[in-house]
């Protein structure tokens, strides 16, 4: 009975997962438009969670026509956005973010997709090997303390 249960709370947590993916993988924003530059941010970072550490990721998109320049006094802003985000592994990650980025115009955006990232080595052959033309866009959030 308790390989059963075993079973089939595994089989629901992956169900979950692959729908929650398709959920986000809808657009919610507006069709880019022609002079649009679409920016994907992706990262993830490690979460304690009952099953141990798992990595959680998450990706946000957004078009350079809701980005407003501060001018000095305020800070600039990002009007409009959409987040992705799943706790486990790269692969259903990176088909929800597929098919998100798809529906944007995918690689026929060419170099109008800008990839902000850490550089982590999962992201950057991702998008280098699904979306070549895309720019990346490496920062560096890493801080370390010495103690």
């Amino acid at each position: 009975m308790e390989l059963q249960f075993q079973i089939f709370h595994l089989m629901g947590r992956e169900i979950g997962s692959e729908l929650d993916m398709a959920d986000q993988s809808e657009r919610s924003l507006p069709p880019i438009q022609r002079e649009d530059v679409l920016y994907a941010e992706v990262d993830g970072s490690m979460v304690l969670t009952r099953d141990g550490w798992k990595e959680v990721k998450l990706g946000r998109l957004f078009k350079s026509a809701d980005c407003l320049v501060g001018d000095g006094q305020q800070r600039g802003q990002i009007t409009q956005s959409q987040y992705i985000a799943h706790l486990g592994g790269k692969a259903p990650f990176c088909r929800g973010m597929d098919e998100l980025l798809d529906s944007f115009g995918g690689n026929a955006l060419g170099s109008r997709l800008v990839a902000i990232n850490d550089g982590a080595e999962w992201i950057a052959n991702w998008i280098r090997d699904i979306f070549p033309e895309a720019h990346h866009v490496p920062y560096k959030s890493r801080i370390f303390v010495q103690f």
